[in-house]
Formats: C-alpha cells, structure tokens, sequence
C-alpha cells in the first residue's frame, strides 16, 4: 500500500519533498528529466492509460519506453508528487468530467469512479475527497448549483 509507504519514509526523515537528494546518482540529465515528463503528460492525456484500474509504475514506463526509475524520478522532482498521487489526479479530473457528460449519466458516482480507472468505492471516495476536499456527492451538488438556472 503506497499511502504506508509514504507514512513510513516521511517519519525517518529521508529526502527533502521533492526527492532530489534520493537521486543523486541516478543519472537523468536536466533536459532529459523535461523530455520525459512532456512525453509523461502526453501520454496521459492522449492515451489515458489511468482508466486501467491495475496501471502500475511498472506497465506505465514499458508503454513510455523508459526506466521505471527515471519514470518515478521525473514524478517526483518535476511534479512534486508520487506516482499514485498523479495517477489518482487524472482518475479525478476524469471523473469530473464524466459527472457532466451526458453520455454516463446511467451511472451512479460508484459506477463512475470504477470507469476512470479507480478499483473500488473506497479508493474512489478517498482520494476524490482527498483530491478536491470534498466527498464526489458534495462536489456534484456545487456544480449542479453552479448552473445557470433557467426562467419557467
């Protein structure tokens, strides 16, 4: 479980946020870490590799043709954050959009959650509410309260 994970290495005090001391030997040149979160950030976008509920670190840098531990680098020190957490933010802003396309408005938020790639309520609704800071209920009801009422 990566949240234990990182329970664990912020308690020992390793590292500095971003990671940077931790890679000190790795290599991966400044220009070639920019290279790699660009091609990061398009694949994502274009491929939407995040639906797959069981995309790991692994799967995700064969598809990019890249080291995983360049891949991890590059999420840690470019984008301040660890891999399930970008992950899981794609998984929400996917979400987000599917709550107003008209085309999965069969689905309960559940039945959304599970489409963009999250493996169960649970994990939907903690890391939504984590995400956004509120509940995907909460957030549904604001934009729906956002909307510009029309006159009867």
């Amino acid at each position: 479980q990566p949240e234990l994970f990182l329970l664990t290495y912020s308690r020992t005090g390793e590292g500095n946020g971003n990671g940077s001391a931790k890679y000190l030997k790795s290599g991966l040149k400044h220009e070639q870490a920019d290279q790699y979160l660009e091609r990061i950030k398009q694949y994502m976008t274009m491929e939407k590799p995040y639906l797959d509920p069981d995309l790991s670190v692994y799967t995700l840098s064969q598809k990019l043709d890249m080291s995983r531990n360049h891949l991890t680098q590059v999420i840690n020190e470019k984008l301040s954050k660890n891999f399930y957490e970008l992950i899981n933010e794609y998984r929400v802003d996917e979400v987000k959009r599917m709550m107003q396309d008209v085309k999965f408005s069969h689905l309960n938020l559940t039945g959304i959650g599970l489409e963009a790639g999250f493996k169960s309520k649970t994990a939907f609704n903690m890391n939504f509410k984590k995400i956004t800071g509120c509940t995907p209920t909460e957030w549904q009801r604001r934009q729906l309260a956002e909307l510009p009422h029309k006159e009867v």
